[in-house]
C-alpha cells in the first residue's frame, strides 16, 4: 500500500501544479519525500527478502538499464531508477547484518551524502546516491523495529522539523533541509516522513477499503512507474492515477506479478541458477 502511495505523490509531483510550485507546504511534502519513500520501500523489500546477493546485483542492473531507456521519453521529469539501482547494487552484500553494522553503515552515509552532494552527478541532486544508500539502510532497519506506533511518531517529528527548517531557516550546504539536496536534514526528514507513511499504512491496512485499490497498485509500481514516465507528456495526474489503478487491479486479478515484475523476477531467478551451477561446478572440479 506505501509503495502505491509513493507512486501517486510521484505522479502528482510530475503533473500537478502543486507538485511544481515548491513555496506552499503541498508543494513541499511532494518535493523529494515521495522518491525518497521509493528508495526507503526498497530497503524494507532487501531486507524481506534477503536472497543471494546476485540477486540483488542482477535487479540493480535491470534498474539501472531501464533508467537509460526512459530518460527519452520523461521529458523533464528526473527519473529514479538509476540511483536506486546504483545503490541496490552497492548493498546487496549487507541486509542480513547485523542492526548496530547496518545502522553505521546508514550513518557513514547520511555522513557522506552531506559532505558529497555539491559534487554534482551522481552524487548530487535530484538524487545524491549516498542519500539514495542511506534511505535504503534505513528501510532495512525499519524490518526491525518492534512498534509500528513509535515509528509513526518519530517519523511524523523528524519530517515536521524538517520541513520547517525548510521553509524557515537557511542551512549550510551539508545540513540542508530542502528536498533532493542530500543534506542531513533532509535524509533524516526523508527518514522519517518515510517511516511514518510506511508505519500508518501497517498499522491502517486492513481498516482502509482502499487498499483493495492500493494493493495491486503497490504491487506493480515498476510497471506503472515506467508507464507514467512515457505517457508523462500526454496524460494529466487524474487520468495517470485511474488509469494506473484499473490497469492494476485488472491485471492482478489474472496474474501473481506486474509485467516488468514478472520479467524482473525471471531475469534474477535465472542468473541465480546460473551462478549456483557455476559455483557447484567450481567446487566439484576444485575438490
Amino acid at each position: 500500500m506505501a509503495r502505491a502511495i509513493a507512486l501517486i505523490a510521484m505522479v502528482a509531483a510530475h503533473l500537478t501544479v502543486t507538485g511544481a510550485n515548491t513555496l506552499g507546504m503541498a508543494g513541499q511534502l511532494l518535493y523529494g519525500f515521495p522518491a525518497a519513500l521509493f528508495a526507503f520501500l526498497a530497503g524494507i523489500s532487501m531486507g524481506l527478502m534477503r536472497p543471494h546477493p546476485v540477486t540483488f546485483l542482477v535487479r540493480g542492473l535491470i534498474l539501472i538499464f531501464l533508467h537509460f531507456v526512459l530518460v527519452p521519453f520523461a521529458g523533464t521529469i528526473e527519473v529514479v531508477l538509476l540511483p536506486l539501482g546504483l545503490s541496490m547494487m552497492l548493498l546487496a552484500f549487507i541486509p542480513s547484518w547485523s542492526t548496530p553494522r547496518l545502522a553505521a553503515v546508514g550513518i557513514a552515509a547520511i555522513a557522506l551524502s552531506a559532505t558529497t552532494s555539491q559534487l554534482g552527478g551522481i552524487f548530487g541532486a535530484p538524487y545524491p546516491l549516498a542519500m539514495w544508500v542511506a534511505l535504503m539502510v534505513a528501510g532495512m532497519l525499519f524490518n526491525r523495529i518492534t512498534s509500528f506506533g513509535g515509528a509513526v511518531v518519530v517519523g511524523v517529528i523528524l519530517a515536521i522539523a524538517d520541513l520547517y527548517l525548510r521553509m524557515n531557516v537557511v542551512l549550510p550546504f551539508w545540513l540542508d533541509a530542502n528536498g533532493h539536496t542530500g543534506g542531513v536534514v533532509d535524509v533524516v526528514g526523508s527518514i522519517g516522513m518515510s517511516a511514518a507513511v510506511v508505519g500508518m499504512c501497517r498499522l491502517l491496512y486492513s481498516a482502509i477499503p482502499a487498499s483493495l485499490v492500493l494493493q495491486p497498485m503497490g504491487s506493480m509500481t515498476l510497471t506503472l512507474y515506467c508507464l507514467h514516465i512515457v505517457t508523462s507528456e500526454y496524460l494529466s495526474f487524474v487520468v495517470t492515477v485511474v488509469a494506473a489503478a484499473v490497469i492494476a487491479v485488472v491485471w492482478k486479478h489474472f496474474f501473481k506479478r506486474g509485467p516488468l515484475e514478472t520479467v524482473v523476477a525471471n531475469i534474477t531467478k535465472t542468473a541465480k541458477e546460473n551462478y549456483e551451477t557455476r559455483t557447484h561446478s567450481s567446487a566439484r572440479s576444485n575438490g
